[in-house]
């Protein structure tokens, strides 16, 4: 009847149905209405109905309440403590995650319903309402606990090997270790090396029939392909685990291992599981910080790693179950250093200025602008060929590491960037076998992006090189970059001026020297055991075989001790293991899929993973999403593992296999049992308080990602002794077979004498200036200088023989026809310095039996090739090396030279800035005018282009007058060696290097001015005190030696050498005292001593005492001390340094000890552990209140005093 009543009032026509349609009241046009009619109700009603006024208003008085009841009776309230569906809230967080602000999420979706549905309304469903933001942020730790639950499932039935990502990041307030694992089940693990070795070689196969131009077995191919892809990305599965947060000042290795087990426990959820899990790891592909030692953390068992409110619930294996985990607690792992923090480090090294020093001429920063000198750099030619240099040096990092994150199967399918015109954007360019690949799988209707194809990212075998790198393929590829560089440095060349073409690819290399001994360091491990095993898997079986063969001997001349080798070398190649005799069937000539041991081994080793970029993912991802916000632990989780709930979303039966896991984690008390933190005892203390749901979620998400104090900071001590007490087990064991090839130096003069040689070396030698010693001179590889001191102790080093074999090459010392330019031995080698301390980089730690380090006192060096052409030394400005050596670096040490052979050849060369050119194989025929017409080609560009299919082919030809006779010989000679050719006849014949020639061609410097690096005591006696200052180490101990010192060894205590005698003027004995060796910390002590007699003559110095400090002596040459100090009671020399003892220690009651005796120390205070402090803090931050801050509860808690 009312409503019959409302259809006169012409305000309301939008509320009033239609004649004839059906209509059904519901709460929300009920609640609609009832607004409307309190808006209109306010005196503004034209009322047309029957009846006076006031009837009216009662009337609609009387209608609003009951519109209002009938909304209020009907609506049923959504998010009032009602159980939402499992399927909402992933779609609802699914959906939330594209958004920075979540409140949006609503006016999101109904613009993009109406954008997709023009005309259409959402008004029917407005009494459904979507997920507040609120609701979103505190259903994410409810997915996120489902998808570990879900993983469980899938973890409880691995068996295979995993492969682990692992760093920790700041970001969003905390210390985040994020980490991605990757999972090959057994059976698969066969077929997916199979795969891999097919899509490797189907590259060689599908040229050799575009060659052929066979369509049907292209077709055949890219059908193989697509199917070996699909299987490969389905059989290695990749996951991502929950991160977990490092407490700031607490992320020792102890923390960061408890912290990737907790990742571990959280989705094994029992002790059984997670031993089985953390044996399945084959291996950690970290960068070279503190996660690198997880592999090998040994001496700790699973029990002392997870927290103790953890294994109280019922989490205690079986007896036996912690047998495999006594040692190690990873026992079948390795460590992969990632390539691309090495990449990074090694330009950062090769960019750096030797000299650590950068400024104006004078030595000075300048803020002003020289206008003039920014014109001139810009105009300069020089400048911009030496900036084409840079930008080479730094392409190999870029290059090399772009090479290590790609795969053997989709190399040859990546497109060229070139601009259509000067200043354009780049496009991309597939080369003809691309496209052609493309056109058969298009044939065979398969989905771009899918299996294979240019747009296949990433290959599942992407990053996993680790075959390549332990088959020496990195040496090799880095050789053939630098070759390419200087092909392209030599085409774009624009300088004029020879001598500046000279000294800029001088520096380029001497920079590619550098950064080749930098990756010969840093990826030492992938060639030794076991990570050469590796090498097994290449694609060549006799290459295979080879590597087998010399690991195995490798092993066989190590010494038979398991605690020199890696635990998988000793457990797989000890005598009477399978993996051995099998390893040695292979080297027979078995088929490596018929031994089942081996081919299981090798097949695992086959992917391991050596780049990181696809864990720095991760952290870029978590920085852009955060902003520099303090975000919880769910949103960092769901922020990184959303994408992999998605994938879920294609299986209907993984899905709902998913929400199922939903009814596990209901109630806050279930998550609590199900991960194990039951026991906890801020859980403890929130369950007597009796907190509500959503109190208790707050600390599910605090404990599920160790956001709580308990577990940042908690106290480790005992187990980082554990672990500390078995490392220095085998430390000593290694110490102790190291100093039977290695004895410790004792003090002599003539150990003193070589230390000091030794700083002389790291001192006076400057990265790259040309040196040279003589062929008797040992200077082994770098590669020699690594390997363990067994083998290099094999040889002795007096044995001439045996001298030339650790020579990089004993054929490029050069033998004189006649002394030049001083008296220098019959044979020389010229060699340059790249690296002044390899010994300080850091490195992986290796096994004792497998690998050697660099002392303090090696440098790197290359080895040059010379020639003497007109009684002139000309050097090559690239290194060489052996044959069977990967590198062309090697060592040069006064401790593993002969000192006095090493201190009479060793020379300092200038070499002279003019550009020059001769032929490797031309030597007989190189003279004056055979090298300058090298040079003319040159620098005209004369000569093949470096790679036709990405250039245009260069036309440029050296025209020679045939009437000149100064060039005709030299160009009949080069013409002889084949190394040009005539482009066209006439009077100007034009002509050009040809491939053969520019392949033999190198650019050498000639040398000039020899100086000897250690001058004799006669010409150092010489020089007038003034330049003493200057003096190097040996030199100073040498002047001292020629002065009549004797050198003694300092006593051992500290009081007995303060009563040694100080040195007066007109001393009956000049004797001066050393506590060790090592000579350059005494520097000024020994410059002291020299200018003693001096100093005492003018009076500023009375006595010089031995054995003090460095201040000591500094002051005394700046004449501003005296030299006299406070000497010890004489009586007190022989007696025992007195014990520290703390106040607390001391009965009050003793009797005091008598006067002059020793005073009690004062107590020392030290500072509380990390994990103390933050305890400290947190306790009197929250004493005595009940606090709920998102993270931690805490009642009835006594403050710290």
């Amino acid at each position: 009847m009312w409503l019959a009543q409302l259809q006169q009032l012409e305000q309301l026509r939008g509320f009033v149905p239609q004649p004839g349609s059906h209509f059904q009241l519901t709460p929300a046009f009920a609640e609609a209405l009832a607004l409307e009619l309190c808006s209109l109700f306010d005196g503004r009603l034209d009322c047309k109905l029957e009846g006076d006024q006031t009837k009216f208003r009662m009337f609609m008085e009387e209608t609003v309440l009951r519109l209002r009841h009938f909304s209020a009776q009907q609506s049923t309230p959504q998010f009032t403590n009602a159980k939402i569906d499992p399927n909402a809230i992933v779609k609802a967080c699914l959906a939330a995650m594209n958004l920075r602000d979540r409140s949006q999420l609503g006016e999101t979706f109904k613009l993009a319903f109406e954008s997709r549905f023009p005309g259409q309304s959402l008004d029917a469903y407005e009494n459904t309402k979507l997920l507040s933001a609120a609701t979103i942020s505190r259903k994410q730790i409810e997915v996120d606990a489902a998808y570990c639950c879900f993983w469980r499932q899938h973890l409880s039935a691995h068996k295979g090997p995993i492969y682990v990502w692992a760093d920790a990041s700041p970001q969003a307030g905390s210390d985040w270790l994020l980490s991605i694992i990757s999972l090959i089940q057994d059976c698969d693990l066969p077929a997916c090396v199979n795969a891999a070795t097919s899509l490797a070689s189907s590259v060689r196969a599908f040229r050799q029939a575009l060659a052929m131009d066979d369509k049907e077995e292209m077709v055949r191919l890219a059908r193989k392909r697509h199917q070996d892809g699909e299987f490969l990305q389905e059989a290695m599965q990749s996951h991502r685990q929950v991160p977990i947060a490092i407490g700031s000042r607490a992320s020792s290795i102890d923390y960061k291992l408890r912290a990737v087990c907790r990742k571990f426990w959280v989705e094994a959820q029992s002790t059984p599981l997670l031993e089985s899990l953390l044996g399945s790891v084959r291996g950690f592909c970290t960068d070279l910080g503190t996660e690198m030692s997880l592999a090998d953390v040994s001496g700790i068992k699973l029990e002392s790693i997870l927290p103790a409110w953890i294994s109280d619930y019922g989490l205690q294996s079986e007896e036996g179950a912690n047998a495999a985990l006594t040692d190690f607690v990873f026992p079948n792992a390795v460590f992969c250093p990632g390539v691309l923090h090495v990449c990074h480090n090694m330009s950062l090294e090769a960019d750096s200025d030797p000299a650590g020093e950068a400024g104006d001429a004078n030595g000075e920063d300048s803020d002003r602008l020289d206008v003039a000198l920014l014109t001139t750099t810009i105009r300069s030619e020089w400048w911009w060929f030496y900036a084409q240099m840079i930008l080479r040096l730094n392409s190999f990092s870029s290059d090399f590491s772009s090479w290590c994150e790609g795969c053997e199967c989709h190399f040859w399918l990546k497109p060229k960037y070139v601009q259509s015109h000067a200043g354009g954007r780049s496009r991309a360019v597939y080369s003809d076998e691309c496209e052609q690949l493309r056109a058969a799988r298009k044939s065979q209707g398969f989905q771009s992006g899918h299996g294979d194809g240019p747009e296949f990212s990433p290959c599942p075998l992407a990053g996993r090189r680790a075959p390549q790198l332990a088959a020496g393929a990195a040496e090799s590829y880095m050789e053939e970059l630098g070759r390419s560089y200087l092909l392209e440095l030599m085409e774009c060349c624009s300088c004029t001026d020879p001598s500046e073409t000279d000294q800029v690819l001088s520096d380029f290399s001497l920079g590619k020297a550098s950064m080749i001994s930098y990756l010969a360091q840093k990826l030492q491990c992938w060639r030794v055991l076991p990570w050469r095993l590796a090498a097994l898997c290449v694609e060549d079986v006799d290459e295979a075989r080879r590597h087998a063969k010399e690991a195995l001997d490798e092993f066989v001349r190590a010494p038979a001790n398991p605690d020199l080798h890696h635990r998988l070398t000793w457990k797989h190649l000890q005598v009477g293991s399978a993996t051995r005799s099998q390893l040695e069937e292979f080297i027979g000539g078995q088929d490596l899929t018929c031994l089942p041991d081996l081919f299981k081994l090798v097949s695992e080793m086959r992917f391991l993973p050596v780049v990181e970029r696809i864990q720095e993912g991760d952290h870029s991802i978590v920085n852009r999403m955060v902003q520099n916000r303090r975000v919880n632990g769910p949103y960092i989780a769901c922020a990184i593992r959303m994408p992999e709930v998605k994938a879920i979303l294609s299986s209907a039966e993984k899905y709902s296999s998913f929400l199922g896991k939903f009814e596990e984690i209901s109630q806050p008390d279930h998550l609590a049992k199900r991960f194990g933190f039951w026991r906890h005892p801020l859980w403890q203390n929130a369950c007597a308080e009796k907190f509500g749901k959503r109190k208790k979620m707050a600390l599910v998400s605090s404990f599920l990602y160790s956001l709580d104090v308990e577990s940042q900071y908690a106290n480790l001590t005992s187990m980082k002794k554990a672990r500390e007490k078995h490392a220095a087990k085998r430390k000593s064991i290694q110490e102790k077979w190291m100093a039977y090839f290695k004895p410790k130096r004792r003090f002599s003069e003539a150990a003193v004498e070589r230390s000091a040689m030794a700083s002389h070396l790291q001192t006076h030698l400057v990265i790259g200036r040309l040196y040279s010693v003589g062929s008797d001179v040992a200077l082994p590889s770098l590669e020699q200088a690594l390997k363990p001191a067994h083998m290099q102790a094999v040889l002795p080093l007096t044995d001439q023989g045996a001298m030339d074999s650790l020579l990089i090459s004993d054929a490029h010392g050069v033998v004189q026809d006649e002394l030049v330019d001083g008296d220098q031995p019959l044979e020389t080698l010229f060699f340059r310095i790249t690296c002044a301390r390899p010994s300080r980089r850091k490195l992986v730690q290796l096994p004792a039996a497998s690998s050697s380090r660099l002392g303090p006192e090696d440098l790197c060096v290359t080895i040059h090739p010379a020639w003497l052409v007109s009684s002139r030394w000309y050097v090559d400005a690239e290194p060489t090396k052996a044959e069977g050596v990967n590198t062309p670096i090697g060592i040069l040490s006064a401790c593993r030279a002969n000192p006095d052979l090493l201190r009479e050849s060793l020379t300092s060369w200038s070499t002279v800035k003019e550009l020059s050119f001769v032929l490797a194989k031309g030597e007989a025929s190189m003279n004056a005018q055979v090298m300058k017409l090298l040079q003319r080609f040159v620098q005209a560009k004369a000569f093949p282009c470096q790679n036709e299919s990405t250039h245009e082919p260069r036309h440029l030809k050296l025209q020679l007058d045939s009437a000149d006779s100064q060039f005709k010989d030299a160009a009949e000679a080069l013409l002889n060696l084949k190394a040009i050719e005539v482009c066209s006849e006439g009077a100007e014949r034009e002509w050009r290097l040809t491939l053969s020639g520019l392949q033999q061609l190198r650019h050498v410097h000639m040398s000039s001015v020899p100086t000897p690096v250690f001058r004799s005591p006669e010409a150092l006696a010489d020089l007038p005190s003034e330049d003493w200052v200057a003096c190097s180490s040996w030199e100073l101990f040498t002047l001292l030696k020629h002065h009549g010192w004797t050198l003694r060894q300092a006593p051992s205590t500290r009081a007995r050498r303060q009563a040694l005698m100080p040195h007066k003027l007109n001393a009956d004995e000049l004797v001066w005292f050393l506590p060790s060796t090592a000579v350059h910390p005494h520097w000024c002590y020994m410059l002291a001593l020299l200018k003693s007699t001096s100093l005492f003559q003018s009076g500023d110095l009375e006595v010089l005492h031995h054995c003090q400090s460095k201040a000591y002596y500094t002051k005394v040459l700046e004449r501003k001390h005296r030299g006299h100090v406070a000497l010890p009671d004489k009586s007190l020399i022989d007696r025992p340094d007195p014990k520290l003892v703390l106040e607390i220690d001391v009965d009050p009651d003793a009797v005091p000890s008598p006067a002059g005796g020793d005073p009690v120390p004062a107590p020392r205070l030290n500072a509380l552990p990390p994990h103390e402090e933050a305890r400290s803090d947190w306790q009197s931050g929250f004493a005595g209140s009940t606090v709920c801050n998102g993270l931690f509860f805490v009642t009835n808690s006594v403050p710290v005093s």
